[in-house]
């Protein structure tokens, strides 16, 4: 795969297939939840279908089904301003760059990228420019810095 910032081109950003997110909740209460963490929110969706996305500099994002998330890269309180079902492949795809970014992705990428993901699920403008974006920007450092400290550490 070549480094994120390599791509040049521009294209309208556009999901591949389908941007409907299929997904299953886990509580962690089943048996088939007790590889999670005592923290139950942690990894509390799978995804049950690939998604793949065309981002505006023409990268393919590409999300294995299996993939786990929680869609909270931005705090507990983002969850309840999206609650729109058109915006959780966006999250989906959000999360998968926070936790495991392409080569040469920096988090503004990632963010630009949910907001173009959002925008072409149908998300309002209003909602995704004005609420959902800024939040992320403003708080989202925290989730990144996590990730990559988890990354260089090894676990």
């Amino acid at each position: 795969m070549l480094p994120y910032l390599q791509k040049q081109r521009r294209v309208v950003p556009r999901w591949i297939g389908t941007d409907c997110c299929q997904r299953k909740a886990h509580t962690g209460a089943s048996e088939t939840c007790k590889d999670l963490t005592h923290d139950h929110l942690r990894y509390r969706f799978e995804l049950l279908a690939p998604l793949e996305f065309m981002d505006s500099g023409g990268y393919h994002h590409y999300i294995n089904a299996g993939f786990r998330y929680n869609g909270m890269s931005a705090g507990s309180v983002a969850p309840r301003w999206i609650d729109d079902p058109r915006a959780e492949a966006a999250v989906c795809l959000h999360d998968k760059n926070y936790r495991d970014p392409p080569p040469g992705m920096k988090r503004a990428d990632a963010d630009r990228v949910l907001r173009e993901g959002m925008l072409a699920s149908g998300v309002d403008y209003v909602r995704t420019c004005l609420i959902v974006y800024p939040c992320v920007r403003a708080f989202g450092w925290w989730a990144w810095r996590g990730h990559r400290h988890k990354a260089n550490s090894g676990k």
